[in-house]
């Protein structure tokens, strides 16, 4: 239906837009010679943004987009794991209360004790 077709066309929009970001960055970092690394980042985030989308039905929102803004962080050059777990729970959490409470969005709640858990959450 319609919200799937728009959902597709922010993917493929998004992706369009990582790759010319992560273009621009390789021309910029060109001298340093990172290209290869950037190959890897881009893989890794495109990858991270598809398992994501897969995960939430079976873990949840909650704790997909822990993982996926921790994921994305870490690929991205971020090295302090404890900093890097402090702001996915935000990140996470934020999301969860603006969506799932104030907007009254229905996220994914995932499957078996994840779904029961997530009942307490929102």
């Amino acid at each position: 239906g319609f919200p799937k077709t728009i959902i597709v066309l922010a993917f493929v929009l998004t992706v369009f837009s990582l790759y010319k970001a992560f273009r621009h960055y390789s021309e910029a970092t060109r001298k340093e010679h990172k290209i290869e690394e950037l190959n890897i980042q881009f893989i890794g985030v495109v990858g991270s943004i598809i398992a994501f989308i897969f995960a939430t039905e079976v873990i949840g929102f909650v704790l997909a987009s822990m993982v996926l803004s921790g994921v994305i962080m870490l690929l991205l050059g971020l090295k302090k794991i404890s900093k890097v777990a402090w702001i996915s729970i935000c990140i996470s959490s934020v999301f969860t209360l603006v969506f799932g409470k104030v907007l009254h969005v229905p996220l994914p709640r995932g499957m078996g004790f994840l779904q029961d858990l997530s009942f307490l959450v929102y």
